[in-house]
Order: structure tokens, then sequence, then C-alpha cells
């Protein structure tokens, strides 16, 4: 999910229909999520509107919520819009009377799911760090193993003396990564 906008306002006269926000997306058609939240209403009591529109075209069906007497804070919360590439979409709202200084916050969340190009360029560069990093702290690594104990890097392990199998004891650096990030691994004998 990606946040398109989170905006707040304030000193917004709603009595007469005004715009509260326009967002237009020019890379490709995506889904996407309205919450608007109206604060310091009158609380008289009475019908909003929140009318949505793309292209000039009202998104039906607006919306038209008849409001208790004594609300102050109300939450509008849309239900998933495609938005055509290049569209422009314009969300709007109508109060009461008394609503001449309302605040509130925008939000329109991307709701489309991750595209290929959006996991490649986020994994690409990550991929790259991650495999140097481990690469290197490997490279670093040194395992010693003797008939008591076992350590590799901080992590002892403790060795029973009647153990069958127990390796003598050898000192191991590890080599460094190839090209390609690949560590090949020394062989133990025993």
């Amino acid at each position: 999910m990606r946040t398109l906008l989170d905006e707040p306002y304030s000193g917004l006269d709603i009595t007469t229909e005004q715009q509260i926000a326009t967002v237009t997306v020019t890379d490709r058609n995506i889904s996407l999520l309205i919450q608007l939240s109206v604060g310091d209403v009158s609380g008289a009591g009475g019908e909003y509107t929140v009318n949505l529109t793309i292209d000039d075209y009202l998104v039906v069906p607006s919306r038209k919520v008849f409001v208790e007497p004594g609300s102050t804070k109300l939450l509008f919360q849309s239900r998933d819009l495609m938005l055509h590439r290049n569209g422009i979409l314009v969300l709007s709202v109508k109060g009461l009377a008394g609503d001449s200084d309302v605040s509130g916050r925008v939000l329109i969340l991307e709701t489309s799911p991750v595209t290929t190009q959006e996991v490649t360029t986020a994994i690409d560069g990550s991929v790259d760090r991650l495999i140097s990093s481990v690469s290197d702290a490997v490279a670093q690594m040194t395992i010693n193993v003797s008939e008591k104990e076992t350590v590799l890097g901080v992590c002892p392990t403790p060795v029973s003396k009647t153990q069958p199998n127990v390796i003598p004891q050898q000192t191991v650096a590890l080599p460094k990564p190839s090209q390609s990030g690949i560590v090949r691994m020394p062989k133990f004998e025993r």
C-alpha cells in the first residue's frame, strides 16, 4: 500500500460544496481507498455529502449521510476505487449551515497489487547489500573445533568426550566469496 496523499486542512467553509483534494496518476491504472475526516462541524445534525468525480463523472452512489445532532467529528471511508492512467479524481464535501470553519485530514492510499518492477527495484539493491554483508562476515569467520567444545563465531556448543566420532582440533579460515557471491566451504578431515 502506498500513500498518495495525506494532508491536513483547516479553516474550510463547507456550507457549500468545497473541493478538498485532487489526484492524478500519470504512470498506470491504480486501485485506491479514500478516508476523509471532518472535524469542528457545527453539531446541529443533518445531511452531509461527500462526492467523488473521475474525469468529471460523478462516482455513484454519492455519499449522503445523515449525522445525528451533537456529532462534531465525522469520518468518511470510500470503497475500493479504480483510477485509470491520467485520470483525475476530485474529492469534495458539503456540510451544514454552521460548518464555516472545519478542519480535518484527507488520506488517499493506493491499494493496487505490487508490480514486478516495484519488487525488482526494491530487491535489487537490498539483495546486493545483503550478499556483500554476509560474504564479508563469512570470509572473516574462523571455526575452531576441539575435543571439549565447538565454537562457530561466538556460539559455543559443548561436546562430550564420550561422543563417538569427535573431530580433532582444527582451525579453518573460510575463503572469501567468488564473484558470484558463493562461498565454497572446506571439507573437514576426520
